[in-house]
């Protein structure tokens, strides 16, 4: 078939009004679980400190009638601190950027201050699951703080992970490298979690990656049923669902919520695909010296810059409270 000669198509003629769409789509993920669950707490320093504080193992205490006293000595406390890390992002558009007529926003400056804050929460989300141990500043290299699995000792899963956890939780050293990886079972979790249970800690997220989310929900108990299996009732005269997640854990030590993080799974170190954290959310929080702070670049052009930044750190005020299933597929 041909075009009939002479018409005027649009390839061929002018003043076509464009159809662009007053909107903008984003898709990348935002949420932060951990950042979102944790206390708010404000830091005054760059190296966040607190006290933590054990009862004596408890023992057969027996005593004779008018006994004499002999004072013991008391244990002190322990004192725990976390170095503050700088997070930034910046952006900066022209005079002429801010001049035209944009489509789907009025202000292209204000449209990255927005997504530029987004950003920098999520590598803050990151940041505070890291696997790396706390780092003063140097003068040459910069401050890091020390990330969720160099707190936590109430560690199980696959053998060679577990013999490289951190044999005291105090930030200074990370989780070594392994190799090896297992299936994720239900005796993982639940023993982790009587870890911390023994330890005085109540758990009450339970936060896994996308992929160890769905083997969660396809555990078993036993030889059956599933967990999936065993969370839904069926009501009269309505439509039956097929149910495929569990969003709720109902365990020996406590009710969890069963969390799924997505910024665990892109990244590209394998860890935190591999990793499930039990967390006391009464006991941890991100403590903050500069909370988004949004600063102006001076301008040496015909241009605007900012940038935002947060200075901030995880402050586990109770280590043992949590724990952690580690090289789980």
């Amino acid at each position: 078939m041909a075009t009939v000669t002479g018409t005027v198509t649009v390839p061929l003629s002018q003043g076509v009004r464009e159809d662009l769409a007053s909107t903008i789509t984003m898709l990348s993920p935002d949420e932060t679980p951990l950042f979102s669950n944790a206390r708010k707490t404000k830091a005054k320093a760059i190296n966040h400190e607190w006290q933590t504080d054990v009862l004596d193992t408890p023992a057969t205490n027996s005593r004779l009638e008018g006994d004499t006293i002999t004072v013991s000595t008391a244990v002190s406390t322990t004192r725990l601190g976390n170095i503050l890390q700088i997070s930034e992002r910046d952006y900066g558009v022209s005079g002429t950027l801010q001049s035209v007529n944009l489509a789907g926003r009025e202000d292209e400056l204000m449209r990255l201050r927005m997504k530029k804050g987004l950003e920098l929460r999520r590598d803050m989300e990151v940041v505070l699951h890291s696997n790396q141990a706390k780092r003063a500043d140097s003068g040459s290299t910069a401050r890091l703080l020390g990330g969720l699995p160099t707190w936590i000792t109430n560690v199980t899963g696959v053998s060679s992970a577990v013999s490289v956890a951190p044999a005291t939780g105090d930030g200074a050293s990370a989780v070594g490298t392994f190799s090896a990886s297992t299936a994720l079972t239900y005796d993982y979790l639940a023993s982790a979690h009587q870890m911390a249970f023994e330890d005085g800690g109540a758990p009450s997220i339970l936060e896994v990656p996308p992929a160890l989310k769905r083997r969660f929900s396809q555990l078993a108990f036993s030889a059956s049923p599933s967990t999936a299996d065993v969370r839904y009732e069926a009501k009269p005269n309505s439509p039956a669902v097929a149910i495929g997640s569990v969003d709720k854990w109902l365990s020996d030590f406590g009710t969890v919520d069963v969390v799924v993080n997505r910024q665990l799974a892109i990244q590209s170190s394998t860890f935190l695909k591999q990793a499930a954290f039990l967390i006391d959310t009464s006991h941890v929080s991100v403590a903050m010296l500069r909370n988004f702070e949004v600063n102006k670049l001076a301008k040496t052009g015909d241009a605007s810059a900012e940038f935002v930044v947060s200075e901030y750190t995880l402050a586990p005020d109770a280590p043992n409270a949590h724990a952690a299933v580690y090289g789980m597929t």
